[in-house]
């Protein structure tokens, strides 16, 4: 996932929502008022677009105007979850009248859809930051009633973008023991070469060990000098807004044809945190098992499907979209460095065997 496809929605898709007008109901619509909920709670309609023209002005790199064609909203009153989707133009949606501050109440969700209908990438999160065309609500409550005529979005990116420097989404943690520091302090990261600068993680093979799991529901289970550590690390601010839906899942092959004949491998590895249906944080954590392989090159992906708030459906009948946080679009491709404009999420290590860890066995 590239840092150039995203740098313009930080600032610049908020722009296509802010020229929204997000409570005029759409032609057609204007008679059919919502209804109170249960408690004669007054409802809101809202309008949201976001229209051709508004993706084309704010997305002006074709690579990003071309990956955002899905976007999710969802608002919650604490109990139900009100949601829809949409693929571009104008949708609306009925709340209820109430305080939506922060992306855990109201959110949302950005990404790609390869066609399927089913398989969505998530490529941004954002939150309400403006009502009525006002000035940034900061640490002011955004507070949706009767009065209000347009609602501003924020959308932070999802940055995953692999690179051989400290930048990178992607680091190899543990075990500490492990002497790989290159000159900015990352740990056993070097490019493929200079026609194909793939970041590539070198490894030392035959590294037996045991995952001493303490249980506990974060990285601290980890034993980060016995255990080879990996992480994948996207920033954003509004996690807050996405619930993980059951496990998350990272996968190893042998299969690497941007490497031509260099000798493959598969290592074993398995995801540790966050654990199934856990609220996240971005940090996913997981081990190596390079106990018994050779030297040779792996490719390792992740997948970790998220839903917007919780996975209910909506009183309008609408049931959650499940999007995926991947390395990047294309999950099968090595992520070229961040710059390259490569669609890539695969991560490439390198396992060695002229540099058997000292530390063989199976430790405790």
């Amino acid at each position: 996932m590239k840092k150039t496809v995203f740098a313009l929605f930080a600032v610049l898709l908020v722009l296509s929502l802010a020229t929204c007008d997000l409570f005029e109901p759409p032609a057609g619509i204007e008679g059919n008022l919502p209804k109170p909920t249960d408690g004669n709670r007054e409802m809101v309609r809202l309008t949201i677009g976001v229209g051709n023209n508004g993706i084309s002005r704010a997305l002006t790199l074709p690579q990003a105007q071309a990956n955002v064609n899905i976007l999710e909203v969802a608002f919650t009153d604490g109990t139900d979850v009100y949601r829809t989707s949409w693929n571009g133009g104008d949708t609306y949606l009925d709340v209820p009248a109430g305080d939506y501050t922060g992306p855990e109440k109201a959110v949302v969700l950005a990404g790609y859809d390869n066609g399927s209908g089913i398989d969505l990438t998530l490529l941004a999160v954002g939150k309400i930051t403006n009502i009525n065309g006002g000035g940034d609500l900061g640490a002011s409550p955004a507070i949706i009633d009767k009065t209000t005529t347009g609602v501003t979005f924020t959308l932070i990116p999802l940055e995953g973008g692999v690179t051989n420097t400290i930048a990178s989404a992607f680091h190899i943690l543990g075990p500490t023991s492990l002497s790989l520091q290159t000159n900015d302090g990352t740990k056993g990261i070097s490019t493929y070469n200079d026609t194909f600068p793939y970041p590539v993680y070198t490894l030392p093979a035959r590294y037996n060990y045991s995952v001493n799991d303490s249980g506990a529901a974060n990285p601290s289970g980890l034993n980060t000098t016995e255990n080879v550590i990996g992480q994948w690390n996207f920033t954003n601010s509004y996690y807050a807004g996405l619930k993980q839906k059951g496990s998350w899942t990272v996968a190893s092959t042998y299969t690497i044809s941007e490497i031509g004949s260099e000798p493959k491998v598969e290592v074993g590895v398995t995801p540790r945190f966050p654990r199934a249906n856990d609220s996240i944080d971005g940090k996913f954590y997981f081990t190596i098992n390079l106990g018994n392989v050779s030297g040779g090159y792996s490719k390792i992906s992740m997948k970790a499907p998220v839903v917007a708030i919780k996975d209910t459906v909506s009183p309008n009948g609408t049931a959650a979209l499940t999007w995926n946080i991947r390395g990047g679009i294309n999950n099968d491709e090595l992520d070229l460095d961040t710059g390259s404009g490569s669609d890539g999420g695969a991560v490439l290590l390198y396992i060695d065997d002229q540099m058997v860890h000292l530390l063989i066995g199976t430790h405790s």
